[in-house]
């Protein structure tokens, strides 16, 4: 099942729903992936075949938000693992993950029966959520 132009439509009204130009935020050489700001919180956003439990190809969008980087000599780096462990499960919609010292924010969604409305407040649900934890992250741990 192929990306379908509707599914970048979708994600580009989204965008333009939150007052932002998506023909900024479009990559130009990966056309199902987008780049965006939000106050300081950088979203990346991708439109994917994912698999399913039974090997099926479902659209999805990806937005993920890179929170923090860790530096590599970091000494509260099991205390800063174990408080984004024990907060994924405060998250309704978002969860956690660590990629190449990155914190990252970020959800998956099956696409194919969204509308402009529900990516948008996903996509500001994220953003949201992404700023506030860089200050809780920022004032708890010292970066």
């Amino acid at each position: 099942m192929a990306i379908l132009e509707s599914h970048r439509q979708l994600i580009n009204d989204a965008i333009l729903s939150l007052g932002i130009d998506p023909d900024v935020c479009q990559q130009k050489t990966q056309p199902n992936s987008w780049k965006l700001h939000r106050g300081q919180t950088q979203i990346i956003i991708i439109v994917q075949e994912s698999t399913n439990h039974k090997n099926d190809k479902i659209p999805t969008v990806s937005m993920m938000a890179p929170i923090l980087n860790i530096p590599k000599d970091f000494d509260q780096k099991q205390d800063l693992y174990e408080f984004i462990l024990s907060a994924n499960h405060k998250l309704i919609t978002e969860s956690f993950s660590i990629s190449n010292q990155w914190i990252i924010l970020s959800s998956t969604y099956f696409i194919d029966d969204m509308r402009r409305q529900e990516v948008a407040q996903l996509l500001d649900a994220l953003s949201f959520h992404a700023q506030s934890l860089v200050s809780v992250l920022s004032d708890k741990f010292e970066f």
